[in-house]
């Protein structure tokens, strides 16, 4: 065989940009949560136009109605338990339980444990702090509820509640404690994944007042250790569920004893 007859070698296939390392998986992150804002804009103004508000209402996505701030948090959750999804089966190679870390708990009772001591710190905090509520929920739970469906007042708070307890908790851990954190572990240590993962966390909890975010502290630390030590994105699900529900009864019981 001449060398002009020689078979060229292959060349290796190009990694998906995600896989290529933490900080393309990193860029990835920043553009999918750019995804969901520019969702919950456009579901707002939708919503808006729909309801024929005022048009300056419109201009500043109208956030004094009520059922606003549902529908923000009902479409930014849901964008993101998409995008985890599909970024699980990328990362996972066409596995997207192994992309996400969707494998059985390890340590329930660790879990548990960490999920009300953080809920315990987060109210300690925030009380030490001066804050009304840690999960500064106060406002979207008492909406009031007779302005969007009069006979039904009742609805708009479960429904954000619903929302607080189930939607949140799953958008935003598969998508900094799933597919992102299986990503980031290939080559960063857990100290250093959990400070990656703890910013973008925040900025999914956005106020104006530092007091709320330096409460969440206990909660990120806390979610972060569950996935580590117990192994397992559905570990982190269930102590956000967890927190998320004790923290908005409570509301719910100081709203009740305000009243």
């Amino acid at each position: 065989m001449s060398v002009n007859d020689a078979v060229p070698a292959e060349r290796p296939a190009r990694l998906p940009f995600t896989r290529r390392g933490p900080f393309h998986a990193l860029v990835v992150m920043v553009g999918w949560l750019l995804v969901s804002a520019v969702a919950v804009v456009l579901g707002t103004v939708a919503g808006l136009v729909v309801m024929q508000a005022d048009p300056d209402d419109v201009r500043s996505l109208g956030f004094d109605y009520p059922w606003v701030v549902t529908n923000a948090l009902a479409i930014s959750a849901i964008t993101l338990i998409l995008a985890s999804l599909h970024m699980g089966f990328v990362v996972g190679e066409g596995d997207r339980r192994a992309g996400l870390g969707n494998v059985p708990i390890q340590r329930p009772g660790l879990m548990l444990g960490l999920a009300l001591s953080a809920t315990v710190m987060t109210w300690a905090t925030a009380s030490l702090l001066g804050a009304t509520d840690p999960l500064n929920l106060t406002g979207v739970l008492e909406s009031a509820g007779a302005d969007v469906a009069p006979a039904w007042p009742w609805l708009l708070p479960v429904c954000n509640a619903v929302i607080l307890v189930i939607l949140v908790p799953l958008g935003d851990e598969l998508f900094l404690r799933g597919w992102l954190w299986v990503t980031l572990r290939r080559v960063w240590s857990v100290p250093v994944v959990i400070a990656a993962t703890a910013l973008p966390f925040w900025l999914l909890h956005p106020d104006a007042q530092w007091r709320y975010l330096v409460a969440l502290i206990p909660s990120t630390l806390a979610f972060s250790l569950v996935r580590h030590y117990c192994g397992s994105v559905r570990a982190s699900v269930a102590a956000h569920v967890i927190h998320h529900a004790i923290s908005v009864a409570l509301i719910f019981a100081l709203m009740a004893l305000g009243d």
